[in-house]
């Protein structure tokens, strides 16, 4: 029995379910996304009988910039080249080999190519027709790959390690400061994780400046730290106490000058 009527009909792709998740991201300010959704697809295998084929699949979409800001490299939109590189990541994890791509012509896509093995398509890659995204009230380009599972998983031998997803918020707190220009962010992230590593989920330098108003030989950071506790939600004055050892550690290592 269906649960709703949005789930009263049998999808024959899984693209639109995961554009309405794009969509509903990106509305909320998510911009940069990387998907991954296992679902199934239906279709008729014989129409005379009325009966229906299901199959397992796999789908990716990316849109949104590749990663996230950082001083070392500008960010740039993502493209039809890193999703084939994931795709051909997934292909060569699960172990599956004498692949062939040729040109794809298909009404939900721009562009792209479908996945051959043994004759027989497994899967198809490329971005998504501009039109179909101006249905759902996209304005950014979105890449999206469909993958048979059914050889993946045949082929593969995996062993997965997970992690429950965390149920409460994480914190971003930003620090800037002054240190030896020799200094780099590898011993800078080296010393946050030997200080408070239960807490300290991510760490990113989002600037880095030398010059003006900067003495000579010394190098200005601008980090950021993304904190969470797995059990609960941090209070202020966990999170102003872990800022704190921070600091401590910095000005006690690297001679750092917080600037504020």
């Amino acid at each position: 029995n269906k649960l709703s009527e949005e789930q009263g009909v049998l999808r024959k792709t899984m693209l639109f379910t995961g554009l309405e998740v794009c969509y509903y991201n990106i509305n909320r300010k998510q911009k940069d996304l990387k998907l991954f959704e296992f679902g199934k697809v239906y279709w008729k295998k014989d129409a005379a009988e009325g009966k229906y084929q299901e199959e397992e699949r796999l789908a990716i979409y990316l849109t949104g910039n590749i990663e996230s800001e950082n001083w070392q490299n500008k960010t740039r939109n993502v493209s039809y080249y890193d999703l084939a590189q994931q795709v051909a990541h997934v292909i060569q994890r699960s172990t599956v080999e004498n692949i062939k791509q040729e040109s794809l012509v298909d009404p939900l896509f721009d562009y792209g190519m479908k996945i051959i093995k043994s004759s027989k398509e497994i899967g198809k890659l490329g971005k998504v027709k501009t039109a179909l995204l101006k249905d759902f009230g996209i304005k950014q380009e979105i890449f999206y790959a469909d993958l048979s599972t059914a050889l993946l998983f045949k082929s593969a031998s995996p062993k997965f390690v997970v992690s429950e997803v965390p149920k409460f918020p994480e914190v971003r707190r930003d620090l800037s400061f002054v240190v030896d220009k020799k200094i780099s962010f590898a011993e800078m992230k080296e010393l946050v994780l030997a200080t408070e590593k239960s807490l300290i989920k991510d760490i990113i330098a989002f600037d880095v400046y030398e010059g003006d108003k900067i003495p000579e030989g010394k190098k200005a950071y601008a980090l950021g730290f993304t904190l969470l506790d797995g059990a609960k939600t941090l209070t202020d004055e966990e999170i102003d106490k872990t800022m704190t050892k921070l600091i401590a550690a910095f000005e006690s290592k690297f001679e750092a000058v917080i600037r504020k």
